[in-house]
């Protein structure tokens, strides 16, 4: 036969760990606490960085543009070569989840 636990031992064990997770729980809170700020402010420099380079990516496609249209035989220079490619690295850097921009090469 087994023996029977007793009701202590069974309210002692669910204090323990009733207690256990009251400590955790008080961590994970402290660490959010600590972490939240930090989360803020790089989402703020992300999205001010996604302003930028909207901005950026416009300017440079409207004077792409103009030159298309102005001489539209001539080749492409390697300045606007190095900026296109320039946009398209740091497009790529900041927009992470797109599948679509990580294929831009």
């Amino acid at each position: 036969m087994v023996p029977r636990k007793s009701n202590s031992d069974h309210s002692y064990k669910d204090i323990n760990l009733k207690q256990t997770r009251t400590e955790q729980l008080s961590q994970v809170r402290n660490v959010i606490d600590e972490i939240e700020p930090c989360l803020k402010k790089a989402i703020g420099h992300q999205t001010s960085q996604l302003y930028l380079l909207e901005s950026v990516s416009l300017g440079l496609y409207d004077e792409i543009d103009k030159l298309a249209k102005k001489a539209p035989a001539e080749p492409v220079t390697d300045l606007v070569l190095s900026q296109m490619n320039d946009v398209i690295k740091e497009t790529k850097e900041l927009v992470t989840d797109d599948p679509y921009v990580q294929r831009l090469q």
